[in-house]
């Protein structure tokens, strides 16, 4: 899980998720991931269309999971998270999500 530490006020920032088969290969979606936030009142997340990308806004200070899960033709579901914490003092940080592992 990448954690994340931003500021209110800070831009917008993006979050890209790949998936991985179990040998590490890079897999496409067999459909359009979902990506939800934890607590919206401290970030709130936007989906691109297709699903593999999601702008991330900082909403208020606290913090925040990010989701992004995928269900499987087959029913199984595969999903990551990462954190954001939302503090008073300025920040930078760059975020990188970790490929989503299948779901006990």
């Amino acid at each position: 899980m990448a954690d994340v530490s931003k500021s209110p006020g800070d831009q917008p920032f993006e979050a890209v998720v790949v998936f991985r088969d179990a040998a590490g290969n890079v897999a496409a979606a067999g459909g359009v991931p979902v990506w939800v936030s934890s607590d919206e009142s401290v970030v709130t997340v936007v989906a691109a269309e297709d699903g593999l990308s999601a702008v991330v806004t900082v909403v208020a200070e606290g913090a925040a999971d990010v989701q992004v899960s995928l269900s499987n033709p087959d029913g199984s579901v595969v999903s990551g998270s990462g954190h954001v914490a939302v503090v008073g003092a300025p920040a930078a940080a760059e975020v990188d999500f970790p490929a989503p592992a299948p779901a006990a």
